[in-house]
């Protein structure tokens, strides 16, 4: 499956990679792997993720506490999100709703 990524979640990939590089060198790069390797399973196998209420998919990342939200349309897996997991966050306010304050980035 085509993967097409949002420029908003571009934006959020880059800015997290960043901030996890400014905290111990190679990190950010760790991060963009394993943001690699979860889309290109999304890739793979786009239906194993259950559709949420607003028709998206969510993953989480295995090691950061990070999650991707996706929709597919046609052929295509839309990546609309690269967000963090925050306690009582739901994806719909993320995404479809009211912008949140800015991630608050564990130290």
């Amino acid at each position: 499956m085509i993967i097409e990524l949002l420029e908003e979640a571009n934006q959020e990939l880059t800015e997290a990679a960043l901030w996890y590089e400014s905290r111990e060198p190679g990190l950010g790069k760790r991060f963009r792997d394993e943001r690699v390797h979860v889309i290109e399973r999304i890739a793979t196998d786009p239906l194993l993720w259950r559709e949420q209420p607003g028709g998206y998919r969510r993953v989480n990342c295995p090691v950061f506490p990070y999650y991707i939200a996706y929709f597919i349309r046609d052929q295509k897996a839309i990546v609309a999100a690269v967000a963090p997991v925050i306690a009582n966050q739901s994806i719909g306010n993320h995404v479809f709703g009211s912008k949140l304050a800015e991630p608050q980035h564990r130290s």
